[in-house]
């Protein structure tokens, strides 16, 4: 599976060792660190999942546009957060941009 995984944070774990993990599961991850990169990027659609991490800069404006533009071909859209709260989470889950999962 290929994700591309917007996020400013260069390394989301405390062991180095995290984004070897992933590849190691078979996911392809393409990591941009700001919402003009992943602009740039969703209408290449070369990617299967879209995850975005809430407090970034231009967030919620990603998750709205990226869900005009990969909704109707069954791309899914997670939003992640280490800081939000379950009533955060849910109070987005009701708004234009809700993603499809978020973690």
């Amino acid at each position: 599976m290929r994700v591309l995984w917007v996020d400013a944070d260069g390394n989301p774990w405390t062991d180095t060792n995290g984004w070897r993990v992933l590849e190691d599961f078979g996911l392809d991850i393409k990591r941009v660190s700001t919402v003009a990169e992943a602009q740039k990027e969703l209408p290449k659609k070369n990617f299967d999942l879209l995850l975005i991490r809430a407090e970034m800069a231009g967030a919620p404006s990603l998750l709205v546009q990226a869900r005009r533009a990969l909704l109707k071909d069954g791309y899914k859209i997670v939003l992640a957060s280490s800081e939000w709260s379950k009533e955060q989470f849910r109070n987005h889950s009701k708004t234009d941009g809700a993603a499809h999962r978020y973690g």
